[in-house]
């Protein structure tokens, strides 16, 4: 099987194989970077692809065959070619192993590390756009999302350090409304690195989530260079979207401050704010954005 996607032909057939991966997402430029990194594997029925507790942070894209995932020696789902395993711990690289994954027929896989990963995914954040969206599915597909509503609708913020300030100032100004506000750093995540299993207990509790969005890093397209968020940001971003949906996902960033976000975020209209010329006016200029935010939590109220 390993030799279908070696050579010239296999070239090809690997390149088609990536771009159905649902993560991927027919964008060529990440499958050909994917490509370039990829260690073909090829696992018999019975093979084990990761063990669950292991430390391990490859992640796998599975070209062909079928694997089961187990949790505590129990099967829970399956996946096939067009998915991918291991995601997790890329994410999150201190974390261990959730599940075992183990070849349910001959299968082959695409091996990438966790650092060529976060390399590609820095020049393509729609990379961890499709890993946050993938993640919050197979969060719905354990059920963890079915739950008694909250009391009071429950609203996440999202932002990076930089725009901490930003996120505060919304919550203050909403005090006082029958909400309850959380913001990132208010105990939501753990000591390390990226807190994937947080952020999918956060997005199950959390009925809407705001995301302040900022020019601090930088991303190239076509050669330009464009003020973009963390990547941190657009993941988390992904993932509430995925599990609460574009309605209640909000983002919320300057007024004509051209910040580049991958194309397919830009079915949400962002709330604006006009930066003022003295900083101790962000408050009043930020009051017409917590007045939509407020609207919209009573228009739709919990989940």
């Amino acid at each position: 099987m390993k030799s279908r996607f070696e050579g010239q032909d296999g070239r090809r057939r690997l390149l088609d194989a990536l771009l159905e991966q649902r993560a991927v997402a027919h964008d060529q430029a990440i499958a050909q970077q994917i490509a370039d990194a990829a260690d073909i594997r090829v696992h018999q029925a019975g093979d084990v692809l990761m063990q669950q507790d292991d430390n391990g942070n490859d992640v796998a894209f599975l070209l062909a065959g079928r694997v089961d995932i187990l949790v505590n020696a129990q099967r829970v789902a399956s996946r096939m070619a067009g998915e991918h395993v291991g995601e997790m711990t890329a994410i999150d690289p201190k974390a261990k192993r959730s599940a075992t994954v183990r070849a349910s027929e001959e299968t082959a896989a695409a091996w990438v590390t966790e650092s060529k990963i976060t390399e590609i995914a820095q020049q393509h954040p729609a990379l961890w756009r499709g890993f946050a969206r993938l993640l919050a599915d197979r969060l719905r597909e354990r059920g963890a999302l079915v739950r008694t509503p909250n009391a009071q609708p429950r609203l996440f913020i999202g932002s990076s350090v930089e725009g901490l300030e930003i996120a505060r100032i919304v919550q203050k100004e909403l005090t006082h409304d029958p909400m309850v506000v959380t913001i990132w750093s208010n105990g939501v995540f753990g000591p390390s690195g990226v807190p994937v299993n947080d952020l999918l207990a956060e997005s199950a509790r959390s009925d809407f989530a705001l995301f302040v969005l900022r020019g601090d890093d930088t991303t190239q397209s076509r050669g330009t260079d464009s003020p973009a968020p963390r990547d941190n940001v657009i993941f988390e971003l992904g993932l509430f979207m995925g599990a609460l949906g574009r309605e209640r996902t909000l983002l919320l960033r300057p007024r004509g401050g051209n910040i580049k976000t991958p194309s397919d975020l830009l079915g949400i209209t962002p709330l604006e704010y006009n930066v003022p010329v003295a900083p101790s006016d962000i408050e009043a200029a930020l009051g017409p954005a917590c007045q939509e935010i407020r609207t919209l939590v009573k228009r739709l109220g919990s989940r």
